[in-house]
């Protein structure tokens, strides 16, 4: 998993504005080939990941979601 050999580095968000079960397009670097433990946190919430790529991840944005950051964790989180 490449994730784990570097820093993973986010370029781009689409779309830019969604709501609630939209499919976002993470794009970047260093994500890694598989999702393994990894997952998708946005505004505290996890998002349900469709596709898992080291340059790309799509996934549906979670029920409930408010405004707020979002971020990538890799491995194991408690």
């Amino acid at each position: 998993n490449s994730a784990e050999s570097g820093a993973q580095t986010i370029q781009s968000v689409t779309p830019p504005v969604a709501s609630h079960a939209d499919r976002l397009v993470i794009k970047g670097a260093g994500f890694g080939d598989q999702q393994g433990n990894s997952r998708v946190l946005i505004g505290g919430l996890e998002a349900v990941v469709t596709r898992w790529e080291d340059s790309a991840i799509r996934v549906h944005l979670p029920p409930g979601l408010q405004v707020g950051p979002s971020c990538i964790a890799k491995g194991r989180t408690r």
